[in-house]
């Protein structure tokens, strides 16, 4: 849109989106992606861009705060902190998807081919910094402390911690260092690209 295109069919969901409830939130997954042989994933990610660079619109305000109290739910549930996205690991297979929803399931941790580990569950410092920037709640303040003793001073934040054995997820990517910049210039300037007025 920003360069001018017309992308109204691709902003529709109607043909290509399901509901899954999770958590008792209604989670919308992409249906082509469910059919094929990659499984769909639904991870904080894209919605902490969203938000973090445009800021929300009406449908996209109710789409990430659906994936955003699905985590907090199950915190609430579990009482296991609860900020998952993609995510780089320290050991093999060196990528996971840490899902709301994924591969026919809530909170699957699936490799890209779709195999279930769950035991790299993460939560993601990225997420825990963009869902802070955008939500501001007791719940986000809480992830935020969870992470910020990982930060190593010479080289950055890592990816996080893992849920089952509270380990630090060593691996160090500019992907991480960038959102948790983009949520610090969010909660300074507000969105990235702010709509003309």
């Amino acid at each position: 849109m920003l360069l001018g295109y017309d992308v109204v069919r691709a902003y529709d969901p109607d043909d290509s989106a399901m509901i899954q409830p999770v958590q008792g939130q209604p989670i919308p997954v992409d249906t082509r992606l469910h059919r094929a042989a990659t499984p769909a994933f639904v991870v904080s990610e894209p919605y902490l861009f969203d938000g973090l660079e445009f800021g929300f619109d009406a449908r996209s305000t109710r789409i990430a705060s659906a994936v955003y109290r699905a985590q907090e739910q199950r915190h609430e549930e579990t009482g296991h902190l609860t900020a998952v996205t993609e995510t780089h690991l320290d050991e093999a297979p060196y990528f996971a998807y840490s899902t709301i929803w994924g591969g026919g399931s809530p909170w699957s941790v699936l490799t890209f081919k779709g195999d279930r580990i769950d035991s790299r569950r993460t939560l993601a410092t990225k997420a825990a910094f963009g869902w802070n920037a955008l939500y501001g709640t007791p719940y986000t303040e809480e992830l935020v402390v969870a992470v910020k003793a990982t930060a190593d001073p010479d080289k950055g934040w890592p990816e996080g911690i893992y849920e089952e054995d509270g380990s630090t997820n060593g691996s160090i990517t500019a992907n991480t260092n960038a959102l948790v910049l983009a949520a610090l210039a969010f909660k300074a300037d507000g969105p990235l690209l702010r709509r003309p007025r």
